[in-house]
């Protein structure tokens, strides 16, 4: 007999002894069923598993705010852009803002047009004229920011600077239109020192009746808001201090009526009127005030920013124009 035949026997005598246990134990052997093929191929039915709402939510909420923000830049933007139109205006709104500061300097002219003139005096619609000047001034520097042409960087650094010169000098006209009437009251008491000579007796009480009116009317200078004429009072001040005390030497020598011509004394007395002339305050301190207002005036002219700004808006015309 051969392997292949002993194993063959081994295997029937298996099989035999596990149908005997079946019947042994009353169970009927069943026979092996081939499964259908159609049950083979039906798909399997899985069980679904649900995301949690809230990353349901949170996905729409998401999706709805990306469509809204592609909506809003596709509507926003083409307003956002500017245009040669808008460059165009800010161009026409320089050229009416140099016509504002040209008002409003024209307007402090006439509201001080009595520190150059002797016939000149206060006029107080003359002061009220320069505030409307100078309130207009501002506001129309201010209402430059509401042009569209302002989201351009480089227009707004320029307007940025022009608007803090142009503001400065609507400041300065204020405070100088409310200056105006104790300025007119100064150059009224001390526009014209005494005109006599140490040879008259009452040389030295004209001096004093003059400073007395003139340091009077100082003292009402020092409150004024504008830099310019509050260090004006300190500087009149300080040259009445130092006639005062030039009278009082000359009062110390006594009258040169009195004194013979080739002495010591009359010599100190001659020095002495001298410097009271070089500090006649109608040459001197008051034409010294005269250059420094006009030095304010210049260091606040808005003029020159104003151009830069224009040229600004004229580069950004171009640009934008040719395109």
């Amino acid at each position: 007999m051969t392997d292949d035949q002993q194993n063959g026997n081994l295997l029937d005598d298996t099989h035999a002894d596990t149908l005997g246990d079946d019947a042994a134990h009353g169970n009927t052997p069943r026979p092996i069923e081939s499964p259908d093929f159609d049950e083979l191929i039906a798909p399997v039915e899985l069980p679904r598993r649900r995301p949690p709402l809230r990353m349901v939510v949170a996905t729409v909420v998401a999706a709805i705010a990306v469509v809204a923000l592609i909506a809003a830049i596709a509507v926003i933007r083409p307003f956002s852009t500017v245009r040669a139109s808008d460059y165009s205006e800010g161009t026409k709104r320089t050229a009416a803002l140099q016509k504002q500061y040209e008002a409003t300097s024209a307007a402090i002219d006439d509201a001080l047009g009595f520190l150059y003139s002797q016939d000149g005096a206060y006029d107080a619609a003359k002061a009220s004229a320069l505030k409307v000047q100078a309130t207009k001034l501002r506001d129309s520097a201010t209402g430059f920011a509401d042009l569209k042409v302002t989201r351009n960087d480089d227009v707004a650094v320029a307007y940025a600077s022009y608007q803090r010169q142009a503001i400065r000098f609507a400041e300065l006209s204020t405070n100088l239109a409310e200056s105006a009437q104790a300025l007119s009251a100064m150059t009224d008491a001390c526009g014209s020192t005494p005109s006599g000579t140490i040879y008259d007796d009452d040389f030295t009480a004209q001096y004093e009746q003059y400073i007395a009116s003139c340091r009077t009317s100082t003292d009402a200078l020092g409150k004024a808001k504008a830099k310019v004429v509050s260090e004006f009072s300190v500087t009149l001040t300080q040259s009445l201090d130092q006639m005062t005390d030039i009278v009082n030497q000359i009062k110390t020598i006594g009258s040169p009526n009195a004194l013979d011509s080739d002495s010591e004394q009359m010599t100190q007395l001659q020095n002495l009127s001298a410097q009271l002339v070089d500090l006649d305050t109608s040459a001197g301190a008051i034409n010294e005030f005269q250059d420094k207002l006009r030095q304010s005036r210049e260091n606040a002219d808005p003029s020159t920013l104003l151009k830069k700004l224009n040229a600004v808006l004229q580069e950004g015309y171009d640009a934008q124009s040719n395109k």
